[in-house]
């Protein structure tokens, strides 16, 4: 069994990297297979096809990796929820992609195209990625709650519209650092930034 795990582990690992490196629509199985040194009848034993393959690969390294524990997060102040953010992330950057950065030129732009190709080609998919968007602005939406119980803050008006402020801050930095080509400085840029808004909304 233990055997068949790593077997298993070693094709998720293989794969995910060329789909950094080379892109969805330019992996093939012949590249699986040279990379991960198994057959193809041994490749389609395990995932049956190559959707299934890059569905898993999905659930692994973007979807799991993205999600956030809601139920855990659900007492946290707004203060609190954004030192959480920025560790969270600097270990998403870390397991995401981190590890072959130096070797492979990798950086968000390589991680964040793979989210989007995979969206456009797997419905499913996509609607997974639209809920992780809207589960988060949902946990800053309960931060900001908990913090006017608080009366940390002033007032905001309607704490979900404000919350979504938070996730449109996130994701252009983010965006800003695809474009750039580069993660350098992405968690200072959060870190500076999700600050400075708080320091906007305290009393």
């Amino acid at each position: 069994m233990a055997e068949n795990i790593d077997t298993k582990e070693l094709i998720l690992e293989k794969t995910y990297l060329l789909l950094l490196l080379k892109g969805v629509d330019s992996v093939s199985i012949s590249d699986i297979q040279k990379e991960t040194g198994l057959s193809r009848g041994l490749l389609y034993h395990y995932f049956g096809n190559k959707e299934a393959l890059f569905q898993a690969i999905a659930e692994k390294y973007l979807i799991n990796l993205l999600k956030l524990p809601a139920d855990s997060l659900s007492g946290y102040t707004l203060s609190e929820l954004i030192e959480y953010y920025i560790f969270t992330y600097a270990d998403l950057i870390n397991q995401a992609w981190g590890k072959y950065a130096c070797d492979y030129q990798i950086t968000i732009a390589n991680y964040d195209f793979l989210i989007f190709r995979l969206s456009e080609l797997n419905p499913e998919l996509k609607e997974k990625f639209k809920a992780i968007w809207e589960d988060e602005v949902h946990i800053w939406e309960k931060a900001l709650v908990n913090s006017q119980i608080k009366s940390e803050l002033r007032e905001i008006g309607e704490p979900y519209e404000t919350a979504k402020y938070f996730q449109y801050l996130i994701n252009g930095i983010w965006m800003n650092s695809v474009t750039q080509g580069t993660d350098q400085g992405l968690i200072e840029t959060l870190e500076k930034t999700l600050k400075g808004f708080y320091r906007l909304l305290k009393r």
